[in-house]
């Protein structure tokens, strides 16, 4: 070995050696920044050279000390981090589950430095806009929630209501990555009133929730919403199984015991919105991997198909619904949720869909 290369390898080994001791220190320290699937060397080596990011860790560490994967594993497997600020903890049919805080101001971005980023959800304060401003954020979104913790829609769409319009779902229906305005909620609202009808949507999602959630807040939260004549089922295959990919192929392990209990809570809100002569709504989201090449096929839609059909519920499959022209740009590229656009044509889709509904519930 020449002197040279010895003196390469001496200096990788130092480097290794104490790049795993600052590893240790910043896994206790800053222990949400690597928590789980997130542990990265590379993300270690920005923390370790690059000032701008450090800081931010730091201010992120400062503000909001609960940080962290979030238990319910997320949705869709995006692996974001999310703050546990962000939640209270509710029980839920004797469990213990969680609804967004009331009068809530959140931030969601994906930030990072030389080439390496993480996707966040904080409480939004004036201290970590301040260390985002020198890093790449690729997207940063605000998002506000009344006090129910439900995310609020257009001042202008919530008053002079013919009939409400209330949206069950998860992270998807929240709307991660977009702000208010840009919801397919909001955006399904704008739609009614351009076309005469003075619909006010309510937007109950929340992330990592499933369908026993989604029954259980419109049973406790029907009235409070105004209601509502129609009700949205926004379902996505991880409400099923959280590998939505084996979901949508059909190859769920012990498929007839989760389809059979998911099927179950579907009917716990059809039979909720039937006794109340409201309008329920199936709406099946595709997975990314569906839209772009099909190779997962298509049981999932077919499955929710078949229910509604058994059921007489409206069913709406997003899969063939939405345009082809432009689908490239209703994903964000790095993450398997709507972008504004995606949402836009999500809203038109779910409108074409059930416009026929809005005159009979409104009368």
């Amino acid at each position: 070995m020449t002197r040279a290369r010895r003196r390469v390898a001496i200096a990788t080994t130092l480097f290794a050696a104490v790049s795993g001791v600052a590893l240790g220190l910043y896994t206790v320290r800053y222990h949400h920044w690597i928590a789980g699937g997130l542990r990265n060397p590379g993300l270690v080596r920005v923390y370790l050279t690059d000032t701008a990011f450090r800081h931010f860790v730091r201010v992120v560490e400062r503000e909001d000390d609960h940080t962290d994967l979030f238990a319910s594993m997320m949705d869709a497997g995006a692996g974001v981090m999310l703050s546990r600020h962000l939640f209270r903890e509710v029980v839920m049919d004797g469990a213990p589950r969680y609804m967004y805080q009331p009068n809530l101001r959140k931030l969601a971005f994906r930030t990072g430095a030389r080439g390496v980023y993480r996707s966040m959800e904080t409480r939004d304060v004036p201290a970590i806009r301040d260390a985002l401003a020198p890093l790449d954020t690729v997207v940063m979104a605000t998002a506000t929630y009344d006090e129910r913790g439900f995310r609020r829609v257009t001042p202008d769409l919530t008053r002079d209501c013919d009939l409400t319009v209330m949206f069950l779902g998860d992270s998807f229906t929240d709307g991660l990555w977009v702000n208010d305005s840009d919801t397919f909620v909001n955006a399904y609202g704008r739609r009614a009133r351009e076309h005469g009808a003075r619909a006010c949507p309510v937007n109950t999602g929340v992330n990592g929730y499933g369908t026993p959630e989604e029954a259980w807040v419109l049973e406790h939260y029907y009235a409070a919403a105004g209601n509502p004549r129609i009700v949205f089922v926004m379902h996505y295959p991880n409400d099923v199984y959280y590998d939505e990919d084996a979901v949508a192929r059909g190859e769920t392990p012990d498929g007839e015991e989760r389809w059979t209990a998911n099927l179950a809570a579907l009917d716990r809100i059809e039979r909720f919105t039937r006794d109340r002569g409201a309008a329920m709504v199936l709406a099946a989201i595709p997975i990314k991997a569906q839209v772009f090449n099909g190779v997962t096929g298509d049981y999932y839609q077919q499955r929710l198909r078949a229910y509604a059909e058994s059921r007489r519920i409206p069913f709406v499959d997003l899969l063939t619904a939405l345009p082809v022209e432009g689908r490239a740009g209703f994903f964000w590229s790095w993450d398997p949720h709507f972008t504004p656009a995606g949402h836009r044509a999500v809203a038109d889709a779910l409108y074409r869909a059930t416009a026929s509904l809005i005159p009979a519930a409104a009368r």
